[in-house]
């Protein structure tokens, strides 16, 4: 993972509504898009909410799921990327 990446703080986008449920979460964003969140996505979720960077998000799936390191890291970006795409998270530097 690059450092820089590896640094970062991914965060909801200001306006967002988001909820914690019992199987994930669900965002809204204020043009009304909704994205509902399985249980693995909806832990990401909790941890973008908690301000982690991106390494301290792989370390606490690598902790939580115990999946292998280059598998936590890849599907963590996948998802992060798809999230900023969708416009539900911003990029802290």
């Amino acid at each position: 993972m690059k450092t820089e990446k590896n640094e970062q703080r991914p965060q909801p986008t200001p306006n967002l509504i988001w909820r914690e449920v019992e199987d994930g979460a669900v965002l809204i964003t204020p043009d009304g898009r909704v994205q509902a969140l399985n249980h693995s996505g909806g832990y990401i979720w909790s941890l973008v909410a908690a301000g982690q960077t991106v390494a301290e998000m792989k370390c606490s799936l690598l902790s939580q799921y115990g999946i292998p390191e280059d598998e936590a890291e890849t599907d963590l970006l996948a998802f992060l990327a798809e999230l900023t795409g969708a416009g539900m998270i911003e990029w802290l530097e």
